[in-house]
């Protein structure tokens, strides 16, 4: 019992070391880039809180964190606000924007007709990765396949990414009350609470920062997609977010994208631009169009 319990201490002390030598160990990018800022890239540092304006924020990698904006969460938001059922308001209005916009792979959310490589034409949309991004499409898809059911199990909703992802369409009615709920609750919270936040894991908004050579910047949500919303249609103009990565325009040669392929250095620059300065998907004239009728 004793040799047991000896055995089991020094394999956690063993899988400890293993970790922390994966830590410390270098990543070699002499043949990938040879770039000393493939760190920004390739091994990414400790992130950092700063007071964020919403204004230059992007909700789904792309759409603009304003008031007048088509982001779906926003436009539901701002119709609950005036309602007497909050629920039933932003249900309606999210089940509009899920029937319209439904992206048949990630070129359709990135605005690229012919994707050079043709790899982001055969996947799965919520296999969407910038160019910038350390995971690439196939490991999207895994990620993004278990935030869903981690997410839902936490409505007690036993589904999967076969009932949608809150992105866009189609989704099933009971992911469509799922998210319409995750809406709902959040901006309740803040309008009763104020705004907080903590150091625990998943607290905090989470952002890239994307950076041109003259300084301009802007920022995308990759965490608390819910959050930043409904922080916008309560009130805020700035908020707590937690940076997890700067993406500098000069490096777009090293972009893991773009070095592995599946972007040129082109379409690389053009997702930069279309997320820069808020240009929605193509796939969204349908859904503005139902917006300018007024009807949900």
């Amino acid at each position: 019992m004793i040799n047991s319990f000896i055995s089991r201490v020094k394999k956690i002390i063993s899988r400890k070391k293993n970790i922390s030598n994966d830590i410390l160990r270098p990543i070699d990018v002499r043949l990938c880039g040879n770039s000393p800022f493939s760190l920004s890239y390739m091994s990414l540092p400790r992130p950092v809180v700063c007071d964020m304006p919403l204004n230059l924020g992007r909700g789904f990698r792309v759409l603009p964190l304003e008031l007048n904006s088509y982001h779906p969460f926003i436009v539901a938001l701002l119709q609950a606000s005036k309602a007497t059922n909050m629920l039933a308001t932003i249900r309606n209005g999210l089940e509009t924007y899920y029937r319209f916009v439904q992206p048949k792979n990630p070129c359709d959310w990135i605005n690229i007709q012919n994707s050079r490589s043709g790899l982001l034409q055969r996947c799965k949309p919520h296999a969407l990765s910038m160019p910038w991004d350390l995971k690439n499409p196939q490991q999207w898809e895994i990620s993004r396949e278990k935030f869903v059911k981690d997410e839902n199990l936490m409505f007690k909703k036993t589904l999967g990414i076969e009932g949608g992802f809150h992105f866009w369409g189609p989704v099933s009615n009971v992911k469509l009350e799922v998210e319409a709920l995750r809406l709902s609750n959040i901006y309740s919270s803040i309008l009763n609470n104020g705004y907080m936040r903590d150091d625990n894991q998943g607290s905090d908004v989470r952002a890239v920062v994307l950076k041109k050579n003259n300084c301009d910047w802007r920022w995308q949500v990759c965490g608390g997609e819910h959050r930043a919303a409904a922080a916008l249609v309560a009130g805020y103009s700035v908020i707590p977010v937690r940076v997890i990565q700067i993406v500098y325009l000069d490096d777009v040669d090293i972009w893991p994208g773009v070095l592995h392929g599946y972007y040129s250095k082109s379409e690389a620059l053009q997702v930069f631009g279309q997320v820069f300065n808020g240009i929605y998907p193509f796939i969204f004239q349908q859904w503005i169009g139902q917006l300018s009728k007024n009807v949900f």
